[in-house]
């Protein structure tokens, strides 16, 4: 994952828990890997799109065989919040999901 510093390149188990996490997550969001990994992606949402079941709702679309590709405003570590574009691809070896990519770049 530390091939692409400029993209935020993030992998999910079948439940959203972040296992892995780039340094380019980490510069564009302000979270050392420590911070992170573990933890529910869903974290990284703002609260009404956490409301709104958007993590959620972009992991479906991935599991539906659908890359996405969508503008949202994620959560840097000082509670600020950074403009980006989040495409999920589910990682399906076998054909269930394993896990999940997430790639994460400025818009």
């Amino acid at each position: 994952l530390e091939g692409a510093p400029d993209f935020g390149l993030v992998t999910l188990n079948p439940r959203g828990d972040i296992e892995a996490w780039n340094v380019g997550a980490q510069r564009l969001l302000g979270l050392a890997e420590n911070q992170a990994v573990g933890r529910n992606w869903d974290f990284l949402f703002r609260e009404e799109d956490k409301s709104s079941q958007l993590p959620q709702q972009h992991l479906q679309s991935a599991n539906d065989n659908r890359v996405i590709a969508v503008p949202v405003g994620l959560r840097r570590a000082d509670g600020s919040v950074v403009n980006v574009i989040v495409s999920v691809v589910a990682l399906k070896p076998h054909g269930n999901a394993q896990g999940y990519l997430v790639i994460i770049r400025l818009r």
